[in-house]
């Protein structure tokens, strides 16, 4: 089965615990239930499936007053009725979900903001072009600690930061991007515990119940890493480039979108069950 989400490339998605499915693209953040997708399952092309809700994104406006385009939303986290937006225009965004209403900003970033995940204290964290992971008060929209993405040796490889999650305990950080590898950082310690070659740039990455890795990038695979660095399964995905996964709390299936513009769901990480379409209003 498939739905058209996006008028254009998929970014992002976030499972919510209350049964929605947030999706972010190039124009704006749609948020999807969860039983309206299952009730349209009988459809092939997933026609009948309408978004709960549609968020616009914030535009701003330069020194001379010109109202700039709509940034494209890369990287989204859900926490309970919060929702965390990571945009182009380098700003993160913090939504209300029940009222649907833009409630805060992190700025601080000196380049588009790729990726956004939440500790378990409430800590917000994003990852930048700019080349660093930012770690931000949740209350006073402060940044807290700066971490720096280390740019590879090799020449065409360079330091922007396009992913990043954290494990359910907290014990674990993850992020990477054009060194072409996954890190794994031990938050208590602060060290780089191992490092995860990929063939390409890992676009999107997760922990999934059992304290894995899931990562997939512009490579075409979804890949199941652990966090000492084994590779322990990869499947094909839809999209030749990977922008977003996210992993249903209950059920365990794992959503991924891309550059097809539709959505790929495993129900286990060997093969996609079936692929979701794009929305068209």
């Amino acid at each position: 089965m498939s739905f058209v989400a996006h008028s254009g490339t998929v970014f992002c998605l976030a499972f919510a615990d209350n049964g929605l499915l947030v999706s972010g693209g190039d124009d704006c953040v749609r948020v999807w239930s969860w039983a309206a997708i299952e009730a349209a399952a009988g459809s092939r092309d997933g026609s009948g499936v309408r978004p709960a809700k549609e968020l616009q994104i914030p535009r701003k406006t330069n020194d001379k007053g010109i109202l700039a385009p709509v940034p494209e939303t890369n990287g989204v986290a859900v926490r309970g009725t919060k929702l965390y937006c990571a945009c182009g225009d380098g700003v993160a965004y913090e939504w209300d979900l029940q009222k649907g209403e833009c409630v805060g900003q992190f700025e601080g970033h000196e380049g588009y903001l790729q990726c956004v995940g939440i500790r378990r204290d409430g800590t917000v964290i994003t990852g930048s072009e700019d080349g660093t992971v930012k770690l931000w008060d949740p209350q006073s929209r402060q940044c807290l600690t700066t971490l720096w993405h280390p740019a590879d040796a090799t020449p065409d490889q360079e330091k922007y930061v396009t992913c990043l999650a954290v494990d359910p305990d907290d014990n674990w950080l993850i992020f990477g991007g054009g060194s072409r590898q996954l890190l794994a950082y031990h938050m208590q310690s602060g060290i780089c515990m191992a490092a995860m070659p990929t063939a390409g740039v890992p676009q999107a990455a997760m922990f999934n119940k059992q304290g894995q890795v899931v990562a997939a990038g512009n490579q075409g695979f979804l890949h199941v890493w652990t966090t000492g660095g084994e590779l322990k399964t990869r499947a094909a995905t839809s999209s030749t480039s990977v922008f977003a996964i996210a992993i249903d709390p209950t059920s365990s299936i794992v959503a991924t979108g891309g550059s097809g513009g539709g959505v790929d769901l495993f129900i286990n990480a060997c093969s996609a069950a079936c692929t979701l379409s794009t929305y068209e209003p």
